[in-house]
């Protein structure tokens, strides 16, 4: 009897690795065993409002209309498979005060939502969240981590600050406690590095690397061991093979497209191995061409989860009190059309719609990878959280989306979230992964109304 292929099977080549995705070779020969599909769980960071409501309103509480409003329409394509969650408040308190409520935010600007909402805890005078607790995205690391090749993913769109300085301390949305000590885990903000993590376990040898920097394609590196293995499968696992590697071929193109064009370089000479967008000034209003940047990440978490490469993502899109250029034309910055609502609702909405859309296109990423008789989406809690409401430092009233686990998550739906706290929404995706949670820092329960 013929063994099943390795859940954890690579292709290998001069140095580099490729990840398959899930295929019927991989289970046990006996008719009566079922697949084991692992749970995954992403978090999704936005330093920014979603816009007042014309823009933002869903409309009635039920099913999404046909037509979403201006600061969603990117997840248009996916509406079937997200909610957006409306109603939702953190509780406040004010300086000298003691907070009433768990996970409370100071009554200050900037810097406080993170830690109530990614690890349900109070926070104080502009924190990070890694002073305080773990968060959300690291406890589900720690019951789903083990088997897959990284514990948990963490990265991060926006390039710099653009402030004019250095600091990063809002550019770090996940933390770890590990024997005692909390570590603050920092993001990957280089698609290459990212490319090069997946694709040769973020380790360069010297023939790797010599071999990455010869080739257009990790798919060329590998030819040998993937002409093996197609030779081997059955017509449904070469044709999902086969889908695989396009969409490896299509993200490496989409790299490489930054080189020619979006990048500000040109391609010349042999072959390179894909590149970062060039980076821009850090000033206010400052612009890396995050837009291709997220498409690139967006693809490539989809690949690591799909092909068990990892099990965890947390993605912090933009900076807590973002001042990168605004999704329009970069003329002004995102954080200071969140203060100027009634001249720039048509800059807010886009700001908003800029992270919806990247967010839509990892859930349709997802949706569109088979496993097993159902899809990747399937098996996937996703949630995309904003840093504050409608206006500028506003935290009651907030909206935030999420998708996938249909069996354990109401999509497709506009929920009414009862004024509940929104750190509650990573208990509802703990719970739905399969973990045996009810708290998450000083929170209590699910957000009830969004689970099935």
């Amino acid at each position: 009897m013929k063994k099943p292929l390795s859940r954890r099977a690579m292709l290998r080549g001069a140095g580099a690795l490729v990840a398959l995705p899930f295929l019927e070779a991989m289970l046990p020969r006996r008719l009566f065993a079922a697949p084991i599909v692992p749970k995954r769980f992403v978090t999704a960071f936005c330093g920014t409002i979603v816009g007042v409501d014309p823009q933002s309103n869903p409309g009635a509480y039920g099913a999404l209309p046909a037509t979403l409003p201006a600061s969603w329409t990117g997840l248009a394509s996916v509406r079937s498979h997200v909610s957006i969650i409306s109603n939702l408040e953190i509780p406040s308190y004010n300086s000298g005060t003691s907070p009433t409520a768990p996970a409370s935010a100071l009554n200050q600007p900037h810097g406080v939502s993170p830690a109530t909402t990614l690890a349900g805890v109070t926070s104080i005078d502009h924190m990070p969240i890694m002073v305080k607790a773990q968060t959300a995205d690291q406890y589900a690391a720690a019951g789903l981590g083990a088997g897959a090749k990284l514990a948990s993913l963490q990265v991060r769109t926006q390039l710099l600050p653009y402030t004019g300085g250095n600091s990063n301390v809002w550019g770090i949305m996940s933390a770890k406690l590990t024997n005692g000590q909390l570590n603050a885990l920092p993001p990957i903000v280089s698609p290459a590095q990212l490319y090069a993590t997946l694709f040769s376990g973020g380790v360069s040898t010297p023939a790797g690397a010599a071999a990455l920097a010869r080739e257009a394609s990790v798919l060329d590196l590998i030819a040998e061991d993937r002409d093996r293995l197609t030779a081997s499968l059955g017509a449904n696992d070469k044709a999902r093979v086969e889908q695989h590697f396009d969409e490896i071929r299509t993200l490496e193109q989409s790299m490489q497209a930054a080189l020619a064009g979006g990048g500000g370089g040109t391609c010349s000479g042999p072959a390179s191995a894909p590149v970062d967008p060039a980076a821009g000034p850090n000033t206010f209003s400052g612009w890396s061409n995050e837009t291709l940047r997220g498409q690139m990440m967006a693809d490539m978490i989809a690949y690591a989860l799909a092909c068990d490469l990892t099990r965890v993502a947390s993605w912090m899109m933009t900076f807590e009190q973002v001042q990168m250029g605004n999704a329009v034309d970069q003329a002004t910055q995102m954080h200071d059309d969140s203060h100027n609502g009634a001249t720039r609702p048509i800059q807010i909405a886009a700001n908003c719609n800029w992270h919806a859309t990247l967010f839509a296109r990892l859930v349709g990423k997802l949706a569109t990878m088979p496993e097993g008789s159902a899809t990747v989406l399937d098996s996937t809690f996703l949630s995309l959280i904003f840093a504050e409401s409608k206006t500028a430092h506003g935290r009651t009233g907030m909206r935030h989306v999420v998708a996938g686990m249909p069996s354990r998550i109401k999509n497709g739906l506009h929920i009414d979230g009862q004024a509940l706290h929104p750190g509650k929404i990573q208990i509802s995706g703990l719970q739905a992964v399969g973990l045996a949670t009810t708290t998450l820092g000083e929170l209590g329960g699910a957000l009830a109304p969004i689970m099935v």
